[in-house]
């Protein structure tokens, strides 16, 4: 699995920095749904609610498993706040073609 992690700024966040790199999100529309609990069966239904609905999901196969060109997760929950991740809020968001 290839992942990345990072957060959103309105400007460079160190930029100097050897660990942290500047990027971005692709532009584009995106399916979205949020979920508590129940991460595989949530991408799931967002993915089985889209092809039901006629949306090209942005992705592709390789030997790993499906290959997406932007799939992330915004959590929504403080885990200082909420430490149980059973009852984080995360909201799953994957690029669909044009």
């Amino acid at each position: 699995m290839d992942l990345e992690a990072g957060y959103f700024t309105a400007g460079t966040a160190h930029p100097n920095h050897p660990r942290f790199q500047a990027g971005s999100m692709p532009a584009g529309s995106y399916a979205t749904m949020k979920y508590r609990d129940h991460a595989r069966r949530a991408n799931q239904a967002l993915q089985d609610w889209a092809r039901d609905n006629g949306i090209m999901l942005d992705r592709g196969s390789v030997a790993e498993g499906d290959e997406f060109a932007c799939r992330y997760e915004a959590f929504w929950t403080d885990p200082t706040v909420e430490p149980r991740k059973t009852r984080w809020t995360v909201e799953l968001s994957i690029l669909v073609t044009k």
